[in-house]
């Protein structure tokens, strides 16, 4: 896996560099953020290989289906784990994801894979977001627990903009894991955006004024291209197989009643400099770099702490109670990715 250095992120249409600058050359601040390069499926690491199998198999994009296992695989972790931060709190091991693409171009095909291991109430469709009161989510089949919830959806994305509330309480949840007025949670959400509502929906005050979709790791994908007939099927491969052999060890394990008592996955010495170098650079480049950023200065001063989520869920998956400098290097390049994809979004 080649690393992204966090002292040069790429200037548009130029990709990732193939190896990490000298410590020595930073960027200047006002450099613009990468647009987003060709899909950094090696940075997934321990979900590469199902990542691109499905791909494959499925005939779905590669950003549309790193989006979906990585979430699925963060609602899996989030209830077995917290994560160290940055800063040195503990915060949920949970993951928001949007994915922007048009219906039927395989969305809901990477979900179901991905939800293969974890139980879907009958009642879901009735506890999307929107409700009088807002309680949503996928319970794990081990235990049944209320800890740990998700959202997959290809409805809520736009149902987010009718209550202030739910942004408020998504927020809550994402930072500690407890909204303004529920009780300690653990939530990972994959929705869907139709491309010609996406800037409707992320330029809605009562959404981007709370910083909601900073929180999200989005895929912009180009358009399916015209697909061949090809019979497929998720159980005949091994890399799918295995992944859900993960989910299952994942969700046998009991959830202790308060989220205060999971273990916590730490960073590690080397890691914590990746990290504290990145978030040096987007403070720069948020604070007192680059003018007129306009909504992507949310994103990019929350940039640091989603690398940790997306870094904290990739150790967990693999079995690490650590995150390493190899697993910091690898979330940046994804978050770089989707932070770059924002950047299209909001500012063109």
């Amino acid at each position: 896996m080649t690393p992204l250095s966090v002292a040069e992120l790429p200037p548009p249409d130029e990709g990732l560099p193939e190896s990490p600058p000298p410590e020595s050359s930073p960027l200047p601040v006002t450099q613009p953020l990468p647009a987003p390069a060709e899909y950094p499926l090696a940075a997934l690491g321990p979900l590469a290989d199902v990542v691109c199998e499905v791909s494959e198999g499925a005939q779905v994009t590669l950003p549309v289906v790193g989006n979906s296992l990585l979430i699925s695989a963060a609602l899996m972790v989030q209830g077995r784990y917290n994560l160290e931060s940055l800063g040195g709190g503990i915060v949920p091991l949970s993951l928001y994801g949007l994915t922007v693409v048009q219906s039927g171009d395989g969305k809901g095909a990477a979900d179901r894979i991905g939800l293969a291991r974890v139980c879907v109430p009958v009642s879901w469709y009735d506890r999307l977001l929107g409700r009088r009161r807002p309680v949503i989510g996928a319970e794990i089949h081990a235990d049944r627990s209320s800890v740990s919830r998700g959202v997959f959806s290809n409805e809520a994305g736009v149902r987010l903009s009718d209550c202030r509330r739910n942004a408020e309480w998504l927020c809550g949840l994402w930072d500690d894991g407890r909204g303004a007025d529920y009780r300690a949670a653990r939530l990972s959400m994959h929705l869907l955006a139709k491309p010609d509502g996406l800037r409707k929906l992320v330029l809605d005050d009562r959404l981007s004024g709370l910083g909601l979709w900073a929180r999200f790791l989005v895929a912009h994908p180009e358009p399916l291209v015209p697909r061949r007939y090809q019979p497929w099927r998720a159980e005949d491969s091994l890399a799918v197989r295995d992944y859900w052999r993960r989910g299952d060890e994942l969700l046998s394990v009991p959830v202790p009643k308060r989220c205060s008592d999971l273990p916590v996955i730490r960073l590690d010495a080397d890691a914590r400099l990746v990290l504290a170098e990145f978030y040096s650079r987007m403070e720069g480049l948020g604070r007192g770099g680059a003018a007129g950023l306009g909504l992507m200065r949310q994103h990019i001063l929350l940039a640091p702490e989603l690398v940790c989520r997306v870094a904290g869920v990739l150790a967990a998956w693999r079995g690490s109670v650590e995150v390493d400098r190899l697993l910091a290097y690898a979330a940046i390049e994804l978050v770089s990715q989707s932070l770059g994809t924002w950047l299209r979004v909001l500012m063109r």
